[in-house]
């Protein structure tokens, strides 16, 4: 009852062949989809490396660009620390000279809106005027210098022009001035530069959708083509300082960006592009969609002709099955359609094949039932005599002691143990002591022919001696030795005597038995040809070495058996190994 119920449990969860094709069809589907998703994936890292490389090199191109104003600059400023004149003028408060010798270097830079001087004599200054200009001179932040150059933050400043206030946004290089000679300190000099025309600069590498932009060491923005821009800090951050170009990639409001920078002004200065991915991605993007689309579109045809191809298929199946479930109740009278041009046909040519021979078979069957009773009958009368003989021999020797033949009497009782062995149906398997017991028992009998010409000696372990083994293998093997050995030996010395000694083994997984004897030994020739010997079915007995070679590897297995040393006018050794 219960392997019908788990029958039933395993018929339940099997799937119909067609929707295993269907599941196989839609798994190719997945397969592919992944392919393309996969694919379009490394296109898109593709793209961002290619175009950071790109971008990179317009990148460095602008900051070495301006590189080239700043330092301009810078050249310009030491131009003016280092002229004797001016400085002698500024020492002395001559305003008028200085102004000379300043105009003649403001014509020079074009970038350059003005230079303003603040010194104890006042506030000097040179280009575009600067609304209420001394109090919005930065000398805080150059008061901790000696003189080196100091780029000062973007601000917004009122410029007058004309007579207009215009706000504009600058930045500014700071240095304070000091006499080379005395080393003394002489004022403030602050060159402005216009943000628009650093923007300038960069202007030829702006597209749609990005940002550009100048940060200084501390994130603050230097320039930026937008009017209002917010760097990401942790973006910034993530920028090797000591890298002079790279780009990175960050998340900002959950838009992925990337970012070009390269340095300049010594490093002091990076500037950077930024673009979200999604412009960058756009066209991919709208080839992915558009690829998906199709795709979904092809699959589901796909499918659709699928579910018809895989229903035809399994149709032959599916009636093939009706007719095996008839032969699963018995009918063996049932034939499938077999004039389909394809593997069915054959398939329903190798059932009906099978259906026809399972009536050969299940006649053969029952004729075999038939000779199996028929010859258990006749095994059962042949036990009358086995039984009728043992009975036999128990009433003679009973006559004999009485006669006082204590010899006939010994071995009519060692002969009576070996027919209870022989006739001991059902007991296959006895322990290896009885088994020594059964081959002391032959050689009692046996000493009666060869009057005492032989020696038996054994050492067998009492845990050897408890193990059970195939009944009848060390008879046939002492046996051979006896009516080989002893014939030998008599036609060479009639003095001579036999000795047969047994011992026994503990091996990896099992027992090695070893029966030797100091006979006239085998020939290679003899032994190579011992195993291969054909059972005659005519003869009703098990004895002879094949025999015990035979059933041992029955019982045990191929790497069991027997294992012949024999070396002619020394002797032979046989090696038993047996499993425990």
């Amino acid at each position: 009852m219960k392997n019908r119920k788990e029958d039933l449990n395993i018929k339940k969860s099997r799937t119909q062949l067609k929707w295993q094709m269907m599941n196989f069809l839609i798994g190719i589907i997945i397969l592919v989809v992944l392919i393309e998703t996969i694919s379009f994936s490394c296109i898109k890292k593709i793209m961002v490396q290619q175009y950071s490389d790109s971008a990179k090199q317009s990148v460095i191109a602008v900051a070495e660009n301006m590189d080239y104003i700043l330092e301009n600059i810078e050249n310009q400023t030491n131009a003016i620390l280092l002229n004797h004149e001016m400085i002698e003028a500024l020492r002395l408060g001559n305003k008028k000279a200085f102004i000379t010798q300043l105009n003649s270097y403001f014509v020079v830079e074009p970038y350059i809106k003005g230079v303003y001087i603040l010194n104890e004599y006042g506030y000097w200054y040179v280009g575009t005027e600067i609304y209420r200009g001394k109090q919005k001179f930065q000398k805080e932040l150059l008061e901790d210098t000696q003189g080196e150059i100091k780029w000062l933050p973007t601000r917004v400043v009122n410029t007058k022009i004309l007579s207009g206030i215009i706000p504009k946004k600058c930045f500014s290089l700071g240095r304070k001035i000091i006499d080379a000679n005395s080393l003394e300190p002489l004022g403030y000099m602050a060159v402005e530069v216009s943000e628009e025309n650093l923007r300038d600069t960069y202007e030829s590498i702006y597209e749609e959708g990005c940002e550009i932009f100048i940060v200084d060491e501390e994130g603050r923005i230097i320039s930026s083509r937008q009017e209002e821009v917010t760097p990401n800090i942790e973006m910034v951050q993530e920028m090797n300082p000591n890298t002079e170009s790279g780009f990175t990639e960050y998340v900002d409001k959950e838009r992925e960006y990337i970012a070009i920078y390269a340095s300049c002004n010594k490093n002091k200065w990076k500037i950077i592009k930024t673009i979200p991915k999604d412009i960058l991605y756009k066209e991919t993007v709208e080839l992915q969609h558009n690829v998906l689309l199709f795709s979904m579109i092809g699959f589901s045809f796909a499918l659709f002709i699928g579910y018809i191809y895989c229903a035809w298929i399994t149709t032959p199946i599916n009636k093939m099955m009706k007719q095996m479930k008839r032969v699963e109740k018995g009918d063996l009278k049932v034939k499938v359609d077999t004039h389909m041009n394809n593997e069915f046909g054959q398939l329903g040519e190798s059932f009906n094949h099978m259906v026809e021979r399972l009536n050969l078979l299940m006649e053969q069957v029952v004729q075999e039932e038939r000779n199996k009773k028929e010859l258990e009958l006749e095994v059962l009368h042949a036990q009358i005599n086995p039984h009728f003989l043992y009975n036999t021999l128990s009433t003679i020797r009973f006559m004999a002691k009485i006669k006082g033949e204590n010899k006939i009497s010994d071995a009519i009782l060692a002969l009576t143990r070996l027919l209870r062995v022989s006739i001991s149906f059902g007991k296959e398997m006895i322990p290896l002591k009885e088994e020594i017991k059964y081959v002391e028992n032959y050689l009692l009998i046996q000493r009666l022919r060869f009057n005492q010409r032989f020696e038996l000696q054994y050492e067998i372990d009492e845990e050897c001696g408890e193990i059970l083994v195939p009944k009848l293998i060390l008879q046939p093997i002492v046996e051979n030795s006896l009516l080989y050995g002893m014939e030998n030996i008599e036609g060479v010395m009639e003095d001579s005597c036999l000795k047969i000694h047994i011992d026994s083994k503990k091996i990896d997984k099992g027992v090695k038995l070893i029966v030797e004897d100091n006979g006239m030994g085998m020939t290679e020739e003899v032994m190579k040809n011992i195993f291969r010997e054909e059972e005659n079915i005519e003869r009703f007995s098990k004895v002879g070495l094949n025999n015990v070679n035979h059933r041992l590897k029955l019982y045990y297995g191929e790497e069991y058996g027997l294992f012949i040393e024999s070396k002619v006018g020394v002797g032979t050794k046989i090696h038993i190994y047996l499993k425990t």
